[in-house]
């Protein structure tokens, strides 16, 4: 089956996605979802619903059964794992066209960094990120040649895309990437940086995200700085990401314990767009 084929075989409409989505975490009866889609302003009618949910059925993308209720019997529905698929192939693009922006947006935020940065000519900065072009030229601007920052990666490939970027741009004793390894160690020595940057924008396992964070402050000097940035995690849809096996955002209290576990002193917290920013001191 080609791929064409793979994707009509998949296809809903706008209206059938919104139904499908609405019975996503649980099932639910026929009023139920239509009150549900009146308070998210979504104008439906009662005769919308019906035909449509019958339809789905019987394309198999949910199923129904019946279940007594306090006063009644009630009619409930529930998605397939065809259902599921269909949503996930249709909310797939949508995520792939949102993704320009969001990163757009995320650079804008790591370039926001540096306003509030202690980073100067000659410094040495170790950050743990994804590689986004435009913050790393920035920050490689202001420590100059005689500044190294260091980016983890945690896969050959990765280590020799940002070596053949810092090559790209003469930049390779100014960028440099540096290995984190399965037990979340960073091949440095300690008290080696002048600042350690964290971003933690896509969820990870609590021990593990309080493990980078220990790596970063063992590699930073004392009384130097550590900025950590992340997200609200209701900031982008979490609707569409839960769809997908990973999740974004932190709520500001929990990346505050993160810090007091590493024994960082918080000195300032910057929210910018519901995006925040933590500076602390190694002490």
């Amino acid at each position: 089956m080609n791929s064409e084929t793979e994707v009509k075989r998949y296809r809903i409409g706008w209206f059938q996605l919104q139904l499908l989505l609405q019975l996503a975490f649980r099932p639910k009866y026929g009023y139920e979802i239509i009150n549900e889609m009146k308070i998210n302003d979504i104008k439906i009618s009662t005769g919308q619903v019906y035909p449509a949910l019958k339809k789905l059925e019987n394309s198999e993308y949910l199923k129904s059964f019946s279940k007594k209720g306090k006063a009644a019997r009630r009619k409930y529905y529930e998605i397939t794992k065809r259902g599921l698929e269909a949503v996930r192939r249709t909310i797939r693009p949508m995520i792939f066209n949102l993704l320009p922006a969001i990163y757009t947006l995320l650079a804008d935020i790591k370039n926001t960094i540096f306003d509030i940065a202690e980073i100067k000519e000659g410094d040495k900065v170790l950050i743990f990120s994804d590689p986004i072009k435009q913050p790393l030229l920035d920050l490689a601007r202001i420590v100059g040649y005689d500044g190294e920052v260091y980016i983890t990666v945690n896969t050959p490939a990765s280590f020799q895309t940002v070596n053949d970027f810092a090559l790209f741009y003469n930049l390779e004793k100014v960028i440099k990437p540096v290995i984190l390894n399965e037990k979340f160690k960073i091949q440095l020595k300690s008290n080696l940086v002048d600042h350690g940057v964290f971003m933690l924008f896509q969820r990870k396992k609590r021990q593990e995200a309080q493990e980078i964070l220990n790596e970063i402050k063992r590699c930073t000097k004392k009384n130097s700085a550590v900025y950590i940035l992340s997200t609200e995690p209701g900031l982008l849809s979490e609707t569409f990401l839960n769809f997908f096996d990973f999740s974004y955002g932190y709520e500001q209290e929990e990346i505050m314990d993160f810090c007091k576990v590493a024994g960082l002193k918080i000195e300032r917290v910057d929210d910018i767009q519901r995006i925040f920013i933590l500076k602390c001191r190694k002490v």
